[in-house]
């Protein structure tokens, strides 16, 4: 049985056995890294700028001594990208991601730093069709790291772009998921099958072509915690089911009513949304 109790570890520590509580603090460097105890079957770091302040997200099931291995194993690794984040800081706090060694990038609410190469050193290079070098991607997940490679390293549209080539795939997989399962659950019969795609809006989160079966999501969503998609998709989706011109009337009420049904913690992502100091506002 999982005790109460919690302990930080120190590298000059014994590691505490399970039964004596879990880890939820690791020191190292004179740095306090917390533990995060997740449901998902994942183990990972992330950084939080300005000053690096590390977190390791872990299955809830993992050992202590499980913690510390992986800690242990990556924490070469981890001091490199801290002494990159902590450079790229070095004069205040970045207000906005530019997709620069040092940044952070957040992807379905999670936190990537990000590291950027010339694509002339040769790794991650693919060759186009013409002969050109290909821009590309290189993901530690563990480490929570996105490695660019880039033509021009100082080119910030070529490296946002590079990013986005990605990460809007992703959105798009995640959202064809999640959406559909949204559906289900709000009782929706015969729903067809979407095709999800990902694109630059001025305005709006998303829109739904109902004639070709097809979702527009904006590339804005990339940022936000997957909730504020299936959000952001209920809500359109019952401006399309429920007109203003329906004849039974109270249509707010009835579209409120088909959004909770298909995600009952829909108030939780509108206000994220709405939350005008958001960090993944400054994506």
């Amino acid at each position: 049985m999982e005790q109460d109790a919690r302990k930080t570890y120190s590298s000059t520590d014994e590691i505490p056995d399970d039964s004596e509580g879990r880890i939820d603090t690791i020191n190292f460097d004179g740095v306090t890294a917390q533990v995060k105890r997740i449901e998902a079957n994942e183990v990972y770091f992330s950084l939080a700028p300005p000053d690096a302040a590390p977190t390791v997200h872990v299955n809830k099931e993992l050992s202590n001594q499980q913690v510390i291995d992986f800690v242990t194993r990556r924490l070469g690794d981890v001091r490199q990208m801290r002494n990159e984040m902590i450079k790229r800081n070095a004069k205040g706090p970045q207000k906005t991601c530019r997709y620069q060694t040092g940044d952070v990038a957040y992807v379905l609410g999670r936190p990537f730093m990000i590291r950027v190469y010339p694509i002339r050193q040769g790794k991650g290079m693919k060759k186009a069709s013409r002969g050109r070098a290909n821009t590309s991607v290189r993901i530690d997940s563990e480490l929570g790291l996105i490695e660019l490679y880039v033509l021009q390293t100082g080119n910030f549209d070529q490296r946002r772009l590079t990013f986005l080539s990605w990460a809007n795939q992703i959105l798009a997989r995640n959202a064809s998921k999640l959406c559909t399962q949204a559906l289900a659950r709000a009782g929706i019969a015969d729903v067809p099958t979407f095709d999800y795609r990902v694109i630059t809006m001025h305005d709006g989160l998303v829109r739904i072509d109902m004639a070709n079966n097809i979702v527009w999501l904006s590339e804005t969503l990339v940022a936000w915690p997957p909730s504020c998609t299936v959000y952001a998709f209920m809500r359109e989706y019952a401006r399309h089911s429920i007109v203003d011109d329906d004849e039974a009337g109270n249509v707010e009420q009835r579209r409120r009513e088909l959004i909770e049904a298909g995600y009952a913690n829909w108030e939780e992502a509108k206000a994220l949304l709405e939350d005008k100091q958001a960090v993944y506002r400054r994506q």
